[in-house]
């Protein structure tokens, strides 16, 4: 009861500080994909806004027509205060009129709120342009590397791998089949039928015509864009024998 209570008051703040047409008071977050009910904490804020923007990780480029034109809401570069530097602000923007080669400071409600799947999140929701200024500016952040993926689940599992491989679909194209992570054929009793693994096994020195057998970690990971994916790492040998596993006997 008090979490709601506390949500409600946040909510009533916000418009509290929106500005007003006559006695009626607008929603601030009217024209955000914000769910009411996952808002965490809304502050009042102002922000200092750079005269470009910038995608802030190494991975992949974004055209500069995609960044003024496609990506409206994103890939701001902001400061908190006139005396600090420039810093990629990874949230989005909403109601902001953004125009290239000004530089802004703006005031808006910084609002944290989650996101289903995807975790915590930060948007800020632009109420007034307070200045806006031809500018060049400089100083500017580069671009770094995304943040590693978080493991979120580790489970030890012994193996029996057969002696040859075959192609799975999710291995990268033109890699070497036997120099690949992937492609293991296993199964986790010695009766059991041979099955494609669903994932790669990294850091297994692996030799064709030799059946193994092997303790792994299966691993589930999650990657900056909070997408899910498996592995597994190889941990110990326990057996290799030089055999066809698929002779007929």
């Amino acid at each position: 009861m008090k979490k709601f209570l506390h949500l409600v008051f946040i909510l009533w703040a916000a418009c509290s500080m929106w500005a007003c047409t006559g006695n009626e008071k607008e929603d601030p977050l009217k024209n955000t994909y914000i769910n009411r009910e996952s808002i965490v904490n809304i502050e009042e804020m102002t922000l200092y806004v750079a005269s470009v923007k910038m995608y802030p990780y190494t991975d992949r480029e974004i055209s500069e027509d995609d960044l003024y034109n496609k990506y409206t809401d994103g890939y701001f570069i902001v400061k908190y205060a006139q005396n600090l530097d420039w810093e990629f602000g990874k949230f989005t923007v909403y109601d902001f009129p953004y125009e290239k080669g000004y530089e802004y400071k703006i005031r808006g409600l910084m609002v944290d709120h989650f996101v289903f799947e995807h975790g915590p999140a930060c948007s800020f929701v632009c109420q007034e342009i307070l200045s806006k200024e031809r500018a060049d500016s400089q100083m500017l952040p580069e671009p770094e590397p995304l943040p590693a993926p978080i493991l979120l689940d580790s489970e030890e599992q012994f193996l029996y791998v057969a002696s040859d491989k075959r192609q799975h679909p999710d291995m990268p194209e033109g890699e070497d089949l036997y120099e690949s992570a992937w492609g293991f054929q296993v199964r986790d009793t010695p009766n059991a039928e041979w099955r494609l693994y669903d994932r790669p096994i990294y850091d297994f020195d692996y030799e064709k015509g030799y059946e193994y057998k092997i303790e792994v970690a299966e691993e589930i990971w999650m990657d900056f864009y909070s997408r899910m994916f498996n592995t597994a790492h190889w941990k110990a040998t326990f057996s290799k024998q030089k055999k066809d596993s698929f002779a007929e006997p």
